[in-house]
């Protein structure tokens, strides 16, 4: 399977590197993306990125990213900026937090996804500052926390959304288990 990881800047570029062992992995920097880049690979990967405004206030990183989320054919997953990045992209609301949030937090299944049900949980590794808080209607909820909705869905799509740092993997921590699992279901 070939990947594209769409670096915004993230400082875990190598964690999620190794999250993709065994897949062909070509990284491009944020800057650097063409529209049909869209069309080259089987699936897309929007990084987390720490130095960027919040979306709603950044045309620099909009512009393409935001084009290639509507148009791509692949599944995309979106991490932590990539996760709001779509939220932005479908007319959602993203919220500041007050503060950065750099630890290992809960999160409650809302739906159904891959082997997990409603209610359960699990930790992850969250580093932001800013959440998505509320979705557009073509996005569905699949899990949160108490800082907001922690997965992200496109209806009728294969895109999805993290706000947590799955690359962020401890012995605590199970995002990346799910990102794994997400990835293995595209494969099917």
């Amino acid at each position: 399977m070939k990947v594209l990881i769409i670096d915004n800047h993230t400082d875990f570029l190598e964690p999620l590197k190794s999250l993709l062992d065994g897949f062909e992995i070509h990284v491009k920097f944020y800057t650097d993306l063409v529209i049909e880049d869209k069309d080259n690979y089987d699936l897309i990967i929007l990084s987390g990125g720490y130095d960027h405004a919040p979306v709603y206030e950044n045309p620099i990183v909009n512009k393409v990213e935001t084009q290639i989320i509507h148009q791509a054919k692949v599944p995309l997953i979106g991490i932590c900026y990539g996760c709001q990045m779509i939220a932005y992209t479908y007319l959602s609301s993203i919220s500041f937090l007050g503060e950065k949030v750099y630890k290992i937090k809960d999160i409650t299944f809302s739906k159904d996804f891959l082997d997990y049900k409603i209610g359960d949980k699990i930790k992850v590794k969250e580093s932001h500052r800013y959440s998505v808080t509320t979705l557009g209607g073509d996005l569905e909820e699949i899990a949160n926390s108490e800082n907001g909705i922690e997965i992200i869905k496109v209806k009728d799509k294969e895109v999805y959304g993290f706000q947590f740092h799955p690359e962020q993997e401890t012995k605590e921590t199970g995002g990346d288990e799910i990102f794994i699992k997400l990835l293995n279901s595209f494969k099917k």
